[in-house]
């Protein structure tokens, strides 16, 4: 067994690291990468230089720092030592999807489904990528396939995206579809947003999901405006750099007739990510 030793205060994430052989336990990995900061990523890396697993943790801990260029640089190590790794193409495919580069990240993620039909984080990818692209069904699809593989084979991020993505779509569902879509989808939703909830009370998207539900369903339905606001609000004290929050918030102010509140967070949300759809929609009805 390969020994390494570290000595700052989370070594004893990094240590268990350290016992990985053979094939890469990802969902380990995952699971580590929402309690490891980005310092503490880059020690272990810098430590274990040849090894995929840190890269693979590195990497993870980038993409959710919005640090872009820096994750696909390391997914582009990972895949020099091993073009054939899954992990590695699951990075790379987040970058292009990052840039809103659809058509490249569908392609890749489309493969990894096909060829290895037990990793989790490129049906949650694909889901989200589809849900961009309004393939709203197919989304779901793909969320309730990794629930189905369970806790015991997926990390508990990944299991909450899938009930985020499931409640999202559902959400665009019934506000696309008619007076039955309305009736069906709607009364689904929320459930979802709650189940995620249970796993993950204070991730972004957690909150996002449930302010953006809280804002926007008609009050028959459960809607509160304001309890919506509070949660979308925390959503952005958690994660100052997701977009979606700042442009959510734009739409709710604008629908308000809150008009200077509703521009400076859409001004915030075309800084953070001038192409992100939600942002580009409240643009485009504002303009």
């Amino acid at each position: 067994m390969a020994k390494c030793t570290v000595s700052f205060v989370s070594a004893a994430i990094f240590l268990s690291l350290c016992g990985l052989a053979g094939a890469m336990d990802w969902k380990d990995i995952h699971e580590k990468a929402g309690k490891t900061s980005l310092a503490e990523a880059e020690t272990y890396q810098k430590k274990n230089p040849r090894s995929q697993e840190a890269l693979y943790l590195l990497g993870i801990v980038l993409l959710d720092e919005y640090k872009i260029d820096e994750a696909e640089g390391v997914f582009k190590r990972m895949l020099q030592a091993d073009p054939g790794s899954v992990e590695a193409r699951w990075g790379q495919a987040e970058v292009l999807r990052y840039r809103h580069k659809l058509d490249e990240t569908q392609k890749i993620l489309e493969d990894l489904v096909r060829t290895a039909p037990d990793y989790a984080p490129a049906y949650i990818s694909l889901g989200y990528m589809l849900f961009d692209k309004r393939g709203y069904q197919r989304s779901i699809e793909l969320a309730v396939r990794v629930l189905r593989m369970g806790a015991r084979k997926v990390d508990v991020t990944n299991r909450t995206r899938a009930y985020l993505i499931i409640g999202g779509a559902k959400s665009m569902l019934a506000d696309e579809g008619g007076v039955f879509s309305k009736l069906f989808q709607g009364t689904q939703i929320l459930g979802y947003f709650k189940k995620a909830q249970q796993l993950q009370p204070h991730a972004a998207g957690v909150l996002f999901g449930l302010g953006s539900f809280y804002a926007l369903a008609p009050g028959i339905a459960g809607g509160d405006v304001q309890k919506g606001l509070a949660f979308l609000k925390e959503a952005i004290e958690v994660d100052p750099k997701f977009a979606d929050a700042y442009a959510r918030l734009a739409q709710i102010y604008f629908r308000r007739n809150e008009d200077d509140l509703a521009k400076k967070y859409l001004a915030d949300a075309i800084r953070l990510d001038p192409l992100n759809p939600l942002t580009q929609r409240v643009e485009r009805e504002h303009k």
